[in-house]
């Protein structure tokens, strides 16, 4: 009854199709490796179960309903969202400090989650929490930065934040491209109107021009 089950698993994600490498350069999805190391059945006889995927962001990309139906086995499963995640970072930064909140200090565990989201974490990736079916993502949202948690992006380089100010009665963030080769007659400046708190699909947490991220359903 107060037994809990912890299963890391830092791998390889295939960028082009999320499968993950399992043995000597093969690439299989999770539900395979699960099914190959574990009798899935037995992990439901735990109190609480979780599942740590370490791996790069290919696995998000494309396999967010294999993160999903993990939930049927596992109490939560949590993975990351970088194109290069650094495992030493998210281990000790946010996994062990995790479970150091929710299991030695008994807190919920949403509530462990918000309070391992530090800016060591933040600022090098996305996380990913899937719990009763339901996947949310936790990424930094800075005006200068990520205003919706997405890249400002032109001519496939970041632009570059100038301002933010009212522009048709709302607040928007200013970007500019500086991309020399940028297309002649084509605007180089991006007006992004940062999203409010949508309820029950959107939480911005923090403040406007210091540490911000925001809680999302994907």
């Amino acid at each position: 009854r107060f037994s809990r089950l912890i299963i890391v698993i830092n791998t390889h994600a295939n960028p082009e199709d999320s499968r993950l490498l399992y043995g000597s350069g093969k690439f299989v999805s999770l539900d395979t490796i699960l099914s190959h190391v574990f009798d899935l059945s037995v992990i439901k006889h735990y109190g609480k179960s979780f599942l740590f995927l370490v791996t790069c962001g290919g696995f998000v990309k494309y396999a967010l309903e294999e993160m999903r139906s993990s939930c049927q086995w596992f109490s939560s499963a949590i993975t990351f969202g970088a194109d290069s995640v650094d495992p030493l970072l998210v281990s000790t930064q946010f996994l062990f400090t995790l479970m150091d909140f929710h299991i030695f200090g008994c807190e919920p565990f949403d509530l462990a989650v918000h309070r391992t989201f530090k800016k060591e974490v933040v600022f090098h990736t996305s996380v990913y929490v899937a719990n009763q079916s339901q996947i949310g993502r936790l990424v930094e949202c800075a005006w200068w930065w990520q205003p919706n948690g997405v890249d400002v992006q032109c001519c496939n380089k970041l632009a570059k934040y100038v301002a933010n100010r009212p522009c048709n009665g709302k607040d928007v963030a200013i970007f500019w491209c500086q991309e020399k080769t940028h297309p002649k007659g084509v605007a180089r400046v991006q007006y992004v109107e940062p999203l409010l708190d949508a309820d029950r699909v959107r939480t911005i947490y923090g403040k406007r021009g210091d540490f911000q991220y925001m809680f999302e359903f994907v």
